[in-house]
């Protein structure tokens, strides 16, 4: 399931290599939180030949609403045949409501499962 969010009037262009969405024109601001997914080891194994295809959901919530990236994109690339994925990419969410509790829900999900 893909969910792309658009936010922004820019255009957005579709990177087939990663499956992302890229905004040309985007600029973090101090009332954004930064969401870093980096890497993950020793996954289990989701696929007839013993890998993975693992990208990763961001899910923010402050208090109970849930945050949209400020880019449009809430989910990783997928990395291909592996259980000990890098991903290095960041997530920007703007809150709403700093004095609110925050939750950040990481979901490793495979590709073809």
């Amino acid at each position: 399931a893909y969910n792309f969010i658009h936010r922004w009037n820019a255009q957005a262009k579709r990177d087939k290599r990663h499956d992302t969405m890229i905004f040309p024109s985007f600029l973090p601001t101090d009332a954004d939180i930064l969401v870093q997914v980096i890497s993950a080891k020793d996954l289990k194994k989701a696929d007839i030949g013993g890998l993975s295809d693992p990208y990763v959901i961001v899910e923010v919530e402050e208090g109970d609403q849930k945050l949209v990236e400020r880019r449009g994109c809430q989910r990783t690339r997928i990395r291909m045949c592996t259980l000990d994925p890098d991903w290095n990419q960041s997530f920007y969410y703007h809150r709403v409501f700093p004095n609110k509790p925050l939750k950040i829900n990481l979901l490793v999900w495979d590709w073809d499962n």
